[in-house]
Order: C-alpha cells, then sequence, then structure tokens
C-alpha cells in the first residue's frame, strides 16, 4: 500500500498481489454475468401477432434491442422458382446442398445484428422487412437463413408457439430452452398448439405406400434387418384398420372416423399391432437406419430416379 495521505484514507498502489486478485476477480465475475445473461424467446400463436408485437416495441425504449424473428419458408422465401411452389422445405434443402442459391451464398455478408443494422434495421422490424431489404438489387440474400444466423447473437427472438413446443423444430432451428425466458403471447390458446405439435395425420393411403416401397427393399435385400421389420409393423397396422373397417363413422369431408379413449388405444396398438413402449424403441432405431440409408442414397443420386424409400415414407414412419 502507499502511505496514509492527510486524508485518512488507504490508496490501493495497483502493484501488490491484493490488488492483482481484486482485478482478477472483478474479471471472472464480470464474466459470470455475461455468461448467465438468459435469452428472450417470445412465443406467439400466429405471424400476424408477431407484426403487432413488433409495432408495439417499436415504441418503447427497447425499440433498438438485438432481435430475430423465426419464420418458415413460406413467410421468408424469395427464389424465383421455389417461393412459388408447394414443397418449398425439400426444394430448399436440395438447391443448398447443391450450392444452387444464389440468396442463400449471400447470407455471410448480412449475418450479424450489425451489419443489419447497417442495412437500416436498426429498430424493431417485422418478417416484411427483413424480406425487403435482404431482396434490394444490392443485397440479395435469403431472409430465412439470415434470420436462423440472427437469433445466434439476439436478445429476444420471436416465433410460433410450436418453435418452442415441438422438440424436432426446436432442433433443427437450434432453439435451446434451458437457462433461458420463454414468453407466450395469449396463453390460454397453448394447449391446442401442444396437442396439434404431439398429433400427425396419417392417411391408409400413406401407410400402403410406404408398406409397398419397403415391400421393394427387402426383395431387393438391401438393409433387410432394418426395412422388413419396419414393412411387418406398417403391415399389422393394415391388417388391425381393414378389421375395423365395419365400425367407422362416416364424418365430413368424405371421412371415417371412431374415438377410442387414449388407454383403449395405447391396449389396442399393443395387443394387434405389437407397437408399445418396448417395441416402439426398437423401432426406432430400424426406422433411423433405413432413413440414413436413404439418405445416402439420394445424395448418391440426386435428381435420378426415384427412391423406393421417400421422404413420404419417412415421415409416415416417424409419426
Amino acid at each position: 500500500y502507499n502511505s496514509v495521505p492527510s486524508s485518512g484514507t488507504i490508496e490501493v498502489c495497483g502493484l501488490c498481489r491484493c490488488s492483482i486478485l481484486s482485478q482478477e476477480g472483478k474479471k471472472e465475475q464480470d464474466k459470470k454475468l455475461k455468461q448467465h445473461v438468459p435469452l428472450i424467446y417470445f412465443g406467439t400463436r400466429t405471424h400476424k401477432q408477431v407484426t403487432q408485437i413488433v409495432h408495439e416495441l417499436r415504441k418503447t425504449a427497447f425499440a433498438g434491442v438485438s432481435m430475430a424473428i423465426l419464420a418458415s419458408r413460406d413467410h421468408y422465401c424469395v427464389h424465383s422458382e421455389i417461393s412459388k411452389l408447394p414443397n418449398k422445405t425439400e426444394l430448399c434443402r436440395d438447391c443448398v446442398k447443391e450450392n444452387a442459391c444464389d440468396y442463400y451464398k449471400n447470407v455471410k455478408n448480412v449475418n450479424t445484428q450489425e451489419r443489419i443494422a447497417m442495412l437500416g434495421l436498426d429498430t424493431a422490424w417485422d418478417i416484411e422487412d427483413l424480406v425487403t431489404t435482404l431482396t434490394r438489387r444490392k443485397v440479395k440474400a435469403c431472409p430465412y437463413f439470415c434470420a436462423r444466423e440472427l437469433a445466434k447473437a439476439a436478445d429476444i427472438v420471436f416465433c410460433p408457439y410450436n418453435y418452442l413446443i415441438d422438440s424436432r423444430i426446436r432442433k433443427q432451428m437450434e432453439i435451446e430452452l434451458a437457462g433461458n425466458v420463454v414468453v407466450l403471447d395469449e396463453a390460454h390458446n397453448i394447449e391446442d398448439s401442444a396437442r396439434d405439435a404431439a398429433s400427425l395425420s396419417i392417411t391408409t393411403e400413406d401407410i400402403q405406400k410406404a408398406q409397398v416401397n419397403l415391400a421393394k427393399l427387402v426383395d431387393k435385400r438391401i438393409l433387410v434387418r432394418h426395412h422388413r421389420p419396419l414393412e411387418s409393423m406398417l403391415s399389422s397396422i393394415m391388417e388391425w384398420h381393414t378389421s375395423i373397417a365395419d365400425t367407422l363413422k362416416a364424418g365430413e369431408y368424405n371421412k371415417f372416423t371412431r374415438t377410442w379413449l387414449g388407454v383403449e388405444m395405447v391396449r389396442v396398438l399393443d395387443k394387434k399391432c405389437a407397437l408399445n413402449e418396448h417395441t416402439v424403441a426398437i423401432f426406432n432405431s430400424h426406422f433411423q437406419e433405413a432413413t440414413r440409408y436413404a439418405k445416402e442414397q439420394q445424395q448418391i443420386a440426386r435428381g435420378g430416379d426415384p427412391k423406393e424409400f421417400g421422404q413420404l415414407d419417412e415421415e409416415t414412419l416417424h409419426g
């Protein structure tokens, strides 16, 4: 320490060990504080509600917060051809893998909060604002992938309910809820969204097509130990469906229905289709191997002959 001045206070010289430890402790404390700042996920029921929330955000002192809006390709795709087609997701993935999308290539030029601000989006912006800004002649970048990049360094991320509820979407969009803050607008609607996220509609045609394609793979002796159990499982589901056809009641839109309690459905699937907690795990392991093989084949012969095991089959088995 320096000598005590006339004021009677002790001054730290900055050279002794206690001072150095104090400074190091402060740096470590500051580092921990920065590490524990949570990200805010703001979930809404519809994309239209995001527009309303952003409009209100602009009126506050937090209008300049770093942000991102996660949305589907239906809202973000600007590709001259793909944006006009119904199967945007699959076509976009193919286009990106083949490095054939100029908009995607330019994302690296606008993938930070600072670069977006330099383009004029320095206050709360909406989906339409991002699309308009990134489709300028001198920019031409993909809003969908740009929004995903912006979310990595944002303080608040807006998205629909299902992006937070559905585990598959969370994984795809790299959403991590642990340690972060989740705000749900009009949360009384969350029950319906949760139910939708855990539900899937599959037609008998979907099941039959997947079954036929799996049978072809078995006949060709391709991954028989994985494809045959899946084909047998779908076959048992079709047999059970046929056996109850006479008990279904005609409903709307030419659909025939019957309702079971959850406990009853679990019992039926176990007895008639051998689907239970144990076998589902086994079928899932076969499914993972089957989809891995299908994706490898698609990469090898992209654009060639249709594959016996396609995207529709994968979605059916996943359900």
